[in-house]
């Protein structure tokens, strides 16, 4: 499927990270689980172990899976991509655990790792970097649009673009080449068709289901209050 296209045999090729995504999640309720709730800096004390297992594993040259893994598992899980990803969710955890603020310094120390990450052949100065650099501009980045929109109504079509933009764009792009459409339409229609998708994903799928599990839990919450006023 695909064969003309530039990225050709490949109908999505973001989900490959879901798999880590759901990894790190679980990973995330065990530091909780362990005393995360109650010290803070737990979270951030994880992103600086994945980020020295990453740094040894790239020093010492270790092996990206275990020696004797099965096919499939090599197939679907490195400990290099693990724990780098790794990394910037735990970043990201350890600020909103710690309630950080955006601030005007975030871009400036995410822009000047970014331009170390880009003037540097060294692999793990690129990657230390790109963990500071990626980091800080997307906190600080998403927090700006925030409150440059505030007061307006917040509709999050991220994660549909995220699913659906890949094989859309593949699909479209295998017509425009067929029919000798320019790039610029073969963007554009790209967007466009993502958008929709991505805006019935979220008003039709996402926004109950979330609006479901926050009645759940403010009724159990409130059960849980009323019996415990109602125990002696």
């Amino acid at each position: 499927m695909f064969e003309r296209n530039p990225f050709a045999f490949t109908v999505n090729g973001s989900l490959w990270t879901i798999r880590y995504e759901l990894a790190m999640y679980v990973l995330l309720a065990l530091v909780s689980w362990l005393g995360g709730r109650r010290f803070r800096a737990l979270y951030a004390l994880w992103a600086m172990a994945l980020a020295a297992i990453w740094l040894l594993a790239m020093r010492l040259d270790w092996p990206d899976v275990p020696a004797g893994a099965p096919v499939w598992f090599k197939d679907l899980w490195s400990m290099r991509q693990l724990t780098s990803l790794g990394v910037y969710f735990f970043i990201g955890s350890a600020f909103a655990r710690a309630d950080v603020k955006s601030h005007w310094w975030m871009a400036v120390l995410g822009a000047s790792a970014l331009l170390a990450a880009r003037s540097s052949a060294d692999a793990m100065v690129i990657q230390l970097g790109l963990w500071v650099g990626v980091s800080c501009m997307v906190f600080f980045l998403g927090f700006w649009g925030r409150n440059a929109t505030r007061g307006q109504p917040h509709e999050d079509l991220s994660y549909g673009v995220y699913i659906y933009a890949f094989p859309i764009q593949q699909a479209v792009t295998e017509i425009s080449l067929s029919r000798g459409w320019s790039l610029s339409v073969c963007m554009a229609l790209s967007l466009a068709l993502t958008l929709v998708l991505a805006a019935a994903s979220w008003f039709w799928v996402e926004k109950p289901a979330l609006a479901f599990t926050r009645n759940w839990l403010r009724k159990k919450r409130r059960r849980s209050a009323m019996s415990g006023a109602i125990s002696p």
